[in-house]
């Protein structure tokens, strides 16, 4: 029987950049704390993509970088109860099919809160602010601005095990391929706005798909990777799951 030549896990290495990224919560949080170091007020912006597991970010990054101040952008969202009538029309009561949303970031957010955040910031004059959470970016400009990422089916295996919920609301008990119908029409398509929006202002990215792994490269290494891998031919790693069309 001849030996399989299909590669699972697809990879590409990224020239040049070889210093460009760390591992582990130890040198994550020190890589952080010394892009901020220095006199006066300085806030990071931690921009979250749906299904990062907050329990452990931010933890880590509070015991890590100790802030005078954080704003946690969940508590400047919505009632739950208002982003389900928000997305209802997208997300529809079909178990399968839904509309591709053209809702916004700020959509999510409550206008008045969101301003009443900014200002608090404002009136601080020294120490460190962090900003942490889904729209972070909405919130301020920042001295440095991370992007925590998690890739998508690593979101749909957080669904299955009830460990994450969808967009604002708090439905970690909801059937997991609910979950998962309504962030593919609805979370995915609001987050990848916001990501696209903020890409080129990224000055570290921050991985965390294997809790308790975190890995952190520059805006600038990630950016040049893209760029590299778009001009050759690659694949993505690809993942093999029943469908409810098969």
């Amino acid at each position: 029987m001849r030996n399989s030549n299909y590669d699972k896990f697809p990879a590409y290495t990224v020239r040049g950049f070889e210093d460009a990224a760390w591992e582990g919560w130890g040198a994550v949080g020190s890589r952080l704390s010394d892009a901020v170091t220095g006199p006066g007020k300085k806030i990071i912006a931690v921009e979250c993509y749906p299904g990062v597991i907050d329990d452990e970010v931010l933890t880590e990054l509070q015991a890590a970088l100790q802030p005078a101040l954080i704003i946690n952008t969940r508590e400047l969202m919505l009632p739950a109860a208002e982003i389900d009538a928000l997305v209802k029309i997208d997300v529809t009561d079909d178990p399968v099919f839904g509309h591709l949303s053209l809702l916004k970031p700020e959509d999510f957010f409550d206008a008045g809160k969101l301003l009443q955040a900014g200002r608090t910031i404002q009136d601080l004059t020294e120490d460190l602010v962090l900003v942490y959470g889904f729209g972070a970016s909405l919130v301020t400009d920042s001295d440095l601005l991370v992007f925590a990422d998690i890739a998508r089916w690593e979101a749909q295996m957080r669904f299955r095990r009830d460990a994450i919920a969808n967009l604002g609301v708090d439905n970690h008990t909801l059937k997991w391929s609910l979950q998962y119908k309504r962030a593919y029409f609805v979370d995915w398509r609001v987050a990848d706005r916001l990501k696209k929006r903020t890409m080129d202002r990224w000055d570290y990215v921050l991985d965390t798909n294997v809790p308790g792994q975190p890995r952190l490269a520059t805006g600038v290494a990630v950016r040049e990777g893209l760029r590299q891998v778009a001009q050759r031919p690659f694949r993505v790693v690809p993942f093999f799951d029943p469908a409810p069309w098969g």
